[in-house]
């Protein structure tokens, strides 16, 4: 490409760029030997003797315009500051327009429909097996598999093909695996793993497929949100989980997305995440979009990103003030239920201190709580208890606390913060999302990096093994 650019803008004499160019790759490469000298350079002359001339029609010279943006139907907030943004138009935003304590809305990436791949995958319906292993990998949560009942396919698009749920858990549903294709990227992962003795994706042009796809997928999200029994602790009942990481700006094919869309698949709906500096935090909160997004009942992650130096304790801090307004939430409903509050209400109390600390069970407690105490009547021994409960009702389920960062973070710049945070024993879980080099900053070799593994700037191999970060945690996990 620097050959190329050379070549053509001629902004010095190309000449003298590309001997400047030999000179570099002599220095950068002599040392593993005079082929791999050569074939580097032998690659600056075969691209510029693939140079073609593209001629474009003489009227662009005088163009004003560029492509037509053609927005969503979104949210208030979406098209008074995202859209604006999206067009390049951001500054023109006064500082009234956003919240002042600096939050913004989630489950905006959604509005985006990027359009950017040249092929996207179709499904083949004869030749699935239903084992979801294709939405599993996705990394950017564009296909799903869809349950329905045939009585919810009426008015489908034509092609909107189902199939009997085989799984005795799924059995009496119909089954269906949807792209969105304006958000697909074009990776090819999901096809890539598909194990079916018949390919069940097939890639076709987008073009050729948009508007058919597009129609299937928004009918698609259309659908009542089924209500099955499936166990999500398996790679197949996780995919029938709504994920609350979708459609992000991770490059093609991540393979750090997956691991963030199945986590929040399974805690997603109580979920607060501390979030380090890196790719993670590119993709995880680039403005102007969020992909972290919510479920029907507004529930989902809450997401804020912190430095690379501290982030450990950042999600540290979260876990103390939760601990600290839960215990002042379960000392008022404890001092309540010796008030004069209604039996069915003291009941679903009692059910909800017995399972408070027990994540699911007790998001469904805490459901019934706020349930009964909506209808709950303030006696005087309890009005004003009865209101500290509700001020505090979001603090009902256990929150899922998450410290995300990449392995610059974890191994190297936050190290002492985590050793910190695990040596004490928070109840916070860690995802350390290893790619063994620095990936944010171009690939350079890191604590992470294994022994012999060529990275930029270490390009003759690492002499230093990879740091065990796994064992220096077991050794400091209070017993």
């Amino acid at each position: 490409m620097q050959a190329a650019f050379f070549k053509v803008s001629g902004v010095v004499d190309p000449e003298f760029a590309f001997k400047e160019i030999e000179k570099m790759i002599e220095k950068s490469y002599g040392k593993k030997g005079a082929e791999v000298v050569s074939k580097n350079v032998s690659a600056i002359y075969k691209a510029l003797d693939a140079l073609e001339e593209v001629n474009y029609p003489e009227s662009w010279a005088d163009a004003t315009t560029g492509a037509t943006f053609e927005p969503e139907e979104a949210p208030r907030y979406v098209c008074e500051n995202i859209f604006p943004m999206i067009e390049l138009k951001g500054d023109k935003l006064p500082v009234s327009a956003f919240n002042a304590d600096g939050t913004v809305p989630t489950g905006t990436t959604r509005y985006e429909k990027r359009g950017i791949a040249v092929q996207v995958p179709v499904w083949i319906p004869e030749n699935c097996i239903q084992c979801n292993q294709c939405s599993f990998v996705c990394p950017h949560a564009v296909i799903r598999p869809y349950l329905s009942r045939l009585e919810d396919l009426k008015g489908a698009p034509d092609g909107f093909t189902t199939l009997d749920g085989k799984a005795k858990d799924i059995e009496g549903w119909q089954y269906r695996i949807q792209l969105s294709p304006l958000d697909c990227t074009g990776c090819g992962n999901c096809v890539d793993v598909c194990p079916a003795k018949e390919k069940a994706l097939e890639v076709k042009p987008l073009e050729e497929v948009l508007d058919r796809e597009d129609a299937r997928f928004r009918f698609a999200e259309s659908l009542p949100q089924p209500e099955v029994d499936v166990a999500p602790h398996t790679v197949r009942g996780s995919q029938y989980r709504k994920p609350f990481f979708e459609y992000s700006g991770a490059c093609a094919g991540c393979g750090e997305t997956p691991y963030i869309k199945v986590v929040t698949q399974l805690f997603g709906n109580r979920m607060v995440i501390a979030n380090a500096t890196g790719c993670s935090s590119i993709y995880g909160g680039n403005a102007p979009t969020v992909p972290y997004t919510v479920d029907g009942s507004g529930r989902g992650p809450a997401w804020a990103s912190s430095l690379f130096e501290d982030n450990a304790e950042f999600g540290f801090g979260y876990s103390l003030a939760i601990n600290q307004q839960r215990s002042k939430l379960i000392d008022t409903v404890n001092r309540v239920m010796y008030t004069g509050v209604s039996a069915p209400f003291k009941e679903a109390l009692q059910n909800w201190w017995e399972v408070k600390d027990r994540g699911e069970a007790s998001l469904e407690a805490a459901a019934r709580v706020r349930e009964l105490l909506e209808a709950e009547k303030p006696q005087p021994d309890n009005a004003g208890l009865l209101h500290e409960i509700r001020e505090k009702a979001s603090l009902l389920p256990k929150r899922s606390i998450w410290i995300i960062g990449g392995d610059g973070w974890a191994y190297d710049i936050g190290f002492g913060g985590l050793d910190h945070v695990i040596a004490g024993g928070a109840d916070v879980n860690l995802l350390v999302l290893d790619t063994e080099v620095y990936s944010n900053t171009g690939g350079q070799s890191s604590k992470a990096t294994p022994t012999a593994a060529m990275a930029k700037f270490a390009s003759a191999g690492k002499e230093m093994g990879k740091k065990d970060l796994g064992l220096m945690a077991e050794y400091r996990i209070p017993m």
